[in-house]
């Protein structure tokens, strides 16, 4: 009989290093998907000083093939932190690669061992060793952007949003603004302030690629890891008198009930912006809620072990790939966080009951009330992908 198999460890069950180790060492493999997503998460953290940062790796056999190391410098939970100094940035989220998950795919058990750099000898020394057995299930795709493709709608106020068409890739070119679009092997989009009249009653010039799924999806069901990608290559990009220009990769997921929030992650912005939560609330805009990470990962998702990072990408071309994992327990964060907005305090508080509907990049321009500010921002991308393990 096949088992599909994950473990789960209890949190207050940790391991200690040898006496020999610079200071003790505390940390726990708590979680590990390999039949579906993939992924494994941990913490570890130092008692005697919980200021310091731990790398860690996952080694499978006894070292015949290792994770690259990780710092414990994740968000966890309040528990983790209790443990830790009262830090919950001790966490480490490890993406299994195709090597890897290759390797586990041959239908024999394989050991997993938890390991901590110590510093001293310039060695991993082991914390936790955990057996595991199960055949790694493959990814799957829901939407690939294929190049050459594409449609320009120009859709005249934000309520069309729900009568954009379904199954084909377009752009939308809001508020009646006729932004280039080029369509060839990477898609291109120009925003110039300069070129628009920008006021109080349309402080956007945005132009935003999207796919709406025929149907909607209940992603979880297929598997524990959702991954959303793209290519993206900033030609240039420039602000003046306090105007706002960043691009976000946002998901559209609804309850039963026609309760939609965004779900999304920055990819680009010259604001010095952190992980969020708002509602999407001015005139031109959705009224829906918001939450959002950026492409370094944490408590909404995380990069993908080939991933560009948001705060050492430079933003210019040529394109790199974003790509953005998100977990179950990412997922169940962004749920919380959303329903602590008032607008959304009646949302379910059950994550298997929203249905993913759709994918966006959001480049956008934002001079509020200022009518001298403005700016550009000139992008070009391709393979906008999502799917899941």
């Amino acid at each position: 009989m096949k088992i599909k198999f994950s473990f789960l460890l209890v949190c207050g069950l940790f391991a200690y290093l040898p006496d020999g180790f610079t200071h003790n060492i505390k940390g726990v493999l708590d979680l590990c998907h390999l039949d579906q997503g993939h992924y494994c998460y941990a913490w570890a953290c130092s008692s005697k000083h919980p200021d310091r940062l731990i790398a860690l790796r996952l080694s499978f056999d006894g070292g015949l093939i290792t994770t690259s190391s990780v710092l414990a410098n994740s968000v966890r939970e309040q528990a983790v932190g209790e443990e830790c100094g009262w830090n919950t940035y001790r966490g480490a989220f490890f993406d299994l690669d195709e090597t890897i998950v290759d390797f586990l795919s041959d239908g024999n058990p394989h050991e997993v061992t938890l390991e901590a750099l110590d510093h001293e000898t310039n060695r991993y020394v082991s914390l936790e060793s955990k057996r595991i057995s199960e055949t790694a299930a493959k990814p799957i795709v829901f939407f690939k952007q294929a190049p050459y493709q594409g449609l320009i709608i120009y859709p005249t106020s934000i309520t069309d949003i729900n009568r954009l068409p379904k199954g084909v890739f377009g752009v939308a070119n809001w508020d009646g603004m006729n932004i280039p679009v080029e369509f060839n092997e990477m898609t291109r989009i120009y925003l110039n302030s300069k070129e628009y009249n920008l006021g109080p009653d349309i402080p956007f010039l945005r132009s935003t690629p999207f796919y709406i799924f025929q149907e909607k999806i209940n992603p979880w069901v297929m598997g524990k890891k959702l991954f959303i990608s793209v290519s993206l290559g900033v030609t240039s990009a420039e602000k003046w008198n306090d105007a706002e220009v960043y691009l976000v990769m946002y998901t559209l997921w609804s309850d039963d009930e026609g309760h939609k929030f965004w779900f999304g992650w920055q990819l680009f912005d010259l604001r010095p912006k952190e992980e969020f939560v708002a509602l999407d609330s001015c005139q031109a805009c959705t009224g829906w809620p918001i939450v959002a990470g950026h492409a370094d990962g944490g408590y909404y998702g995380h990069p993908a072990v080939d991933s560009a990072r948001f705060m050492t990408f430079p933003g210019r071309s040529p394109p790199v790939k974003y790509n953005i994992q998100v977990t179950w327990e990412n997922f169940v964060n962004a749920v919380n966080a959303m329903r602590k907005i008032k607008i959304a305090s009646d949302y379910t508080n059950d994550p298997s009951r929203y249905r993913l509907e759709s994918i966006w990049l959001d480049p956008e321009i934002f001079i509020g009330r200022l009518p001298e500010a403005g700016g550009v921002l000139d992008i070009q991308f391709f393979e906008l992908s999502i799917g899941v393990q």
